[in-house]
């Protein structure tokens, strides 16, 4: 279940990339790549406004963030490797995906252990110690707003489905097929499946899942020029079974 079907995605050519399972040596460096990459994304420097003042606070901040992924209940982590011509391998994106839903599959997916449920408890109190008592970066009050008018009702009206949570890629690495190496391993365990595959997107974003098949079924209007945009992927002989053709609904949201 860890393989991606390249018959649906070619990578580019002239890099040789691998997908593969990420580790636990992996979470600093996953880290270091989340918070380089989205300190450029306009709706990340839109809530942590101060992200070039205190870049250390960015980094502990998905340093934990990237903890609690590996331990979420029905949480998957894949991580692209790029090789160079002398062997040298690297690190050039990441992905997490979440299996929704309470289907007897689901719950293949989301096997648990005491251990895993005690670490998710005390990284959720680091958490929240971390971001109200030591992070600097953000603007409380804009994510408080982002994260009030951006609650897609829709994901609750369906019974099983796979969401992209995360996908980052280096700035260098980007363009060359491996955003669309990570997307395909859901998209392709969606569809073995039968299932939707669900997630949210930024205006440059959008147009990457667009031509793999994802459709907007709802947008957020965050503030004055910044908007996100939720989307949905299904199966081809499953189409208009979740999303019929033009349903949309669009969030708008006082100015911050």
């Amino acid at each position: 279940m860890d393989t991606v079907n390249s018959s649906v995605i070619s990578p580019s050519p002239d890099l040789k990339i691998s997908i593969r399972p990420a580790t636990l040596d992996d979470i600093p460096q996953l880290a270091r790549i989340a918070a380089s990459t989205f300190a450029k994304d306009e709706l990340f420097t839109w809530m942590y406004p101060r992200m070039d003042q205190y870049p250390d606070d960015m980094y502990h901040w998905f340093l934990i963030k990237t903890k609690i992924r590996f331990n979420g209940l029905g949480s998957h982590v894949f991580v692209a490797e790029v090789e160079d011509a002398g062997g040298k391998r690297t690190i050039a994106g990441q992905a997490v995906w979440e299996r929704g839903g309470k289907d007897e599959e689901a719950k293949k997916w989301k096997s648990d252990t005491f251990g895993r449920k005690l670490e998710r408890r005390l990284l959720q109190a680091e958490m929240w110690y971390y971001t109200h008592c030591l992070e600097r970066a953000s603007d409380p009050v804009r994510i408080s707003h982002f994260e009030e008018v951006a609650n897609y009702e829709f994901y609750s009206t369906l019974p099983g489905h796979w969401h992209l949570a995360h996908l980052v890629i280096l700035p260098q690495y980007q363009r060359k097929g491996i955003a669309k190496r990570l997307i395909a391993w859901g998209v392709e365990t969606a569809r073995q499946e039968h299932l939707p595959v669900t997630l949210e997107a930024s205006r440059v974003g959008r147009k990457v899942y667009e031509k793999i098949g994802f459709r907007v079924f709802g947008t957020c209007v965050v503030s004055e020029g910044l908007d996100s945009v939720a989307m949905l992927w299904e199966p081809e002989e499953l189409k208009g079974r979740w999303l019929k053709e033009d349903q949309e609904v669009k969030m708008e949201s006082n100015k911050v």
